[in-house]
């Protein structure tokens, strides 16, 4: 629905940062972001999934500022996350949205809270850790038709060379899920009730 749309708006935004992060022309990102995640592809796994597939959204002065997908079985999956970063700024746009739904997988008795990969960059890795994530290392494996991925890293590194030329799974067992980092997230919330940020969260399960 309309929220996924705003979600997408974010996705598309964030790729753009991400691929200026990694020496990726803004034209191969966009083709093969949309490749991958198209729209209708989450629409469809969001009709399929129902109420296991859950979008959430802050807003901030009426527009959106950051967002989520998270899957629900067993354990909770955070498998998308995107942010419009000058609107999120020093707003906890971010934050809010992973409270929101660390406590719907607190609700729903999910045994783990997969925070998603973070890759190798150490700001992502500090954001989760504030909710009490862990780091697991594991193998990846991609298995690919035609030599997709080989094409895509040597297309990176040509990239960076030519711009350097021109100048956790978290643990939610119980709800101190958490653990320490809960009055933290408290105050976080009560700093922005009390600063009166134009926030509005929504979450909507298909």
């Amino acid at each position: 629905g309309e929220l996924l749309e705003d979600y997408y708006s974010l996705f598309l935004i964030s790729v753009d940062r991400w691929a200026q992060i990694q020496h990726e022309p803004l034209a191969l990102a966009h083709a093969r972001a949309k490749r991958r995640d198209p729209l209708n592809k989450l629409q469809s796994i969001g009709k399929h999934l129902g109420e296991n597939f859950m979008v959430t959204v802050a807003y901030f002065d009426g527009k959106p500022a950051a967002g989520s997908i998270t899957l629900f079985a067993a354990t909770a999956h955070d498998t998308r996350s995107a942010m419009d970063k000058e609107r999120v700024a020093k707003t906890g746009a971010g934050e809010l949205v992973q409270w929101t739904t660390i406590q719907r997988a607190c609700e729903r008795g999910c045994a783990f809270y997969h925070l998603g990969e973070s890759g190798e960059s150490l700001v992502l890795a500090r954001f989760k850790e504030k909710f009490g994530a862990l780091p697991q290392d594991y193998a990846e494996l991609r298995l690919d038709r035609l030599p997709w991925t080989r094409v895509d890293a040597a297309l990176r590194r040509t990239a960076a060379a030519w711009n350097a030329s021109a100048h956790v799974v978290a643990h939610a067992g119980h709800c101190p899920l958490l653990g320490d980092a809960a009055p933290v997230v408290a105050r976080h919330v009560e700093r922005w009730l009390l600063e009166d940020h134009a926030f509005v969260v929504e979450f909507r399960r298909f």
